[in-house]
C-alpha cells in the first residue's frame, strides 16, 4: 500500500525540517492493532498479527511539499535530499533514492494553504492520502497503523485518528481524543472533533472525486471539507490512539482573531434551529464523547523530533496526561 502525504509550506523551513524527518521514518517502524469507533459510537479493537511486518509487505511513502516561495527552499531541498520543482520542471533531482520513499518539493505561486494542498493531492499517485502541516508530525508507526486500519476495514473511506498537542519546545500541553464529526456540531460549535493531522482517506473515494478543499476558506477550510465529505455520505470512522502531534505556539491561524469571521460564517450556514440550540448540541457532544471514553488518559509516552533534536526523536513522559487545552 503507498501513502501519499501532503505538505502546504511556506517560510517554516524549521518546523518542515522535523515534519520531514517524521514521515521519513515512518518507512521503518510498525505497530499492531488498535481501538476503532464507527458513527454510532461503537468500539472494539482490531486484531492484527504480533509481528506486522511479517504480515503485510513495506510501506511505500511519497511526500510531496507544496511551498509558496519560500527564500532558500531550493537550499533546504537539497539539505533534505528532495526532487525540487519550481513551476512544475523538475531543476533538481535527488541523487539520493530509497525504493519506497520519495521526497519531492514543488514550488509554485498558490492561493494559499488549501489550494497549496489541492495541488498536492492531485498530484498524489498513493492509495492513501493525507496532509501534514509544517508544524506537525506523525508519530512512530502511525503510517503502518494505518495501513492495516484500512486493509481490514475496506468500507471504510476516512480515517480520524487523535493527536497530542505540544509547545515549541516539544514539551506536553494535552491530549485530544476525536469522533467522527456531525455536521450540526461542526456548524456550530467552532470547532472540529477531529484534527487533519491525524486524517487519512482513500485517494479513490476523495480526491478522485474531486471532494478537495475549497480555497476560498482561509482557516475554516478544514471544516468546509468535512461538511462536504458528510453530504457526500462518505464513510468515516474514529480511533482513540494519537496518530500526530503539533505544536501549539499561539500564532496559530485558527486563534487568531481574524479566524472569527469564518467562524460566523459557518454559523450562519447552520439551520436556525441548530444555532438556537447550540447549548444542546454542545453538551450532546460532550456527553458522547464522555460515554465513549474520550476524557480517561492513560499516562503515556511520546516521541518526536524536536529543534533541539532534529536527528533523533525525543522521548516525553506524560504522568498526568489531560484532554483540557490549558494554554497558559
Amino acid at each position: 500500500m503507498k501513502f501519499s502525504i501532503i505538505t502546504p509550506s511556506f517560510n517554516q523551513l524549521d518546523w518542515l525540517r522535523l515534519c520531514v524527518a517524521s514521515v521519513k521514518d515512518q518507512v521503518k517502524t510498525q505497530d499492531s492493532g488498535f481501538r476503532i469507533q464507527d458513527s454510532g459510537g461503537n468500539s472494539a479493537r482490531l486484531p492484527f498479527a504480533r509481528n506486522p511486518e511479517s504480515a503485510s509487505p513495506p510501506l511505500s511513502v511519497e511526500h510531496i511539499i507544496q511551498d509558496a516561495g519560500t527564500p532558500g527552499i531550493e537550499e533546504f531541498a537539497r539539505e533534505i535530499g528532495a526532487d525540487f520543482y519550481r513551476d512544475g520542471q523538475c531543476i533538481l533531482p535527488s541523487p539520493f533514492r530509497i525504493s519506497n520513499y520519495s521526497l519531492a518539493v514543488y514550488c509554485e505561486s498558490d492561493k494559499g494553504m488549501y489550494d497549496a494542498v489541492n495541488r498536492g493531492l492531485l498530484k498524489a499517485t498513493g492509495e492513501i492520502c493525507a496532509y501534514l502541516n509544517c508544524d506537525e508530525q506523525y508519530l512512530p508507526g502511525t503510517l503502518g497503523r494505518v495501513r492495516r486500519f484500512f486493509e481490514a476495514s475496506r468500507d471504510t473511506d476516512v480515517l480520524h485518528g487523535a493527536a497530542i498537542v505540544v509547545r515549541p519546545d516539544g514539551s506536553y500541553l494535552c491530549d485530544r481524543r476525536v469522533s467522527v464529526p456531525n455536521r450540526l456540531h461542526t456548524l456550530v460549535s467552532g470547532n472540529l472533533s477531529i484534527f487533519t493531522s491525524s486524517t487519512f482517506f482513500r485517494k479513490k473515494s476523495i480526491v478522485d472525486r474531486r471532494l478537495l478543499f475549497d480555497p476560498s476558506w482561509r482557516i475554516a477550510g478544514d471544516a468546509v471539507w468535512v461538511l462536504s465529505l458528510i453530504s457526500s455520505r462518505i464513510r468515516m470512522a474514529a480511533i482513540s490512539e494519537p496518530l500526530a502531534s503539533f505544536v501549539f505556539s499561539g500564532d496559530n491561524l485558527s486563534f487568531q482573531k481574524s479566524a472569527a469571521p469564518e467562524s460566523e460564517r459557518l454559523f450562519q450556514m447552520a439551520p436556525a434551529y441548530a444555532r438556537f440550540g447550540k447549548s444542546a448540541i454542545l453538551a450532546a457532544y460532550r456527553l458522547k464523547r464522555l460515554l465513549c471514553g474520550n476524557y480517561s488518559l492513560p499516562s503515556h509516552t511520546y516521541e518526536i523530533f524536536t529543534r533541539e533534536s532534529p536527528g533523533k526523536r525525543a522521548a516525553f513522559f506524560v504522568e498526568h496526561p489531560t484532554f483540557r487545552w490549558r494554554t497558559g
